[in-house]
């Protein structure tokens, strides 16, 4: 019996999925949203987290490759559209 090709592995996009979206990444994700569709979907200005918990700072922190270690954040809509790619 054979096999589907790539049955039973985990691909790179479905771990890119799996990462982006964590509950950690919730919060951003919404507020991010909301900002391009006021801004004609550019990736200008910044979103402002507050009162983050340990997941989403450690989230943030692997996204965006900087430490978070404060209660609130604040992350350029830009950073969130260049750093996936990287």
């Amino acid at each position: 019996m054979t096999r589907p090709e790539g049955a039973g592995r985990h691909t790179p996009d479905a771990d890119a999925v799996a990462f982006l979206t964590r509950p950690g990444l919730t919060r951003l994700w919404t507020a991010a949203r909301a900002r391009p569709e006021r801004n004609g979907l550019q990736p200008t200005g910044t979103v402002g987290l507050q009162h983050l918990d340990p997941q989403e700072r450690e989230a943030l922190s692997l996204l965006l490759a900087k430490p978070f270690t404060g209660p609130t954040a604040t992350i350029r809509l830009a950073d969130l559209d260049t750093r996936p790619r990287h």
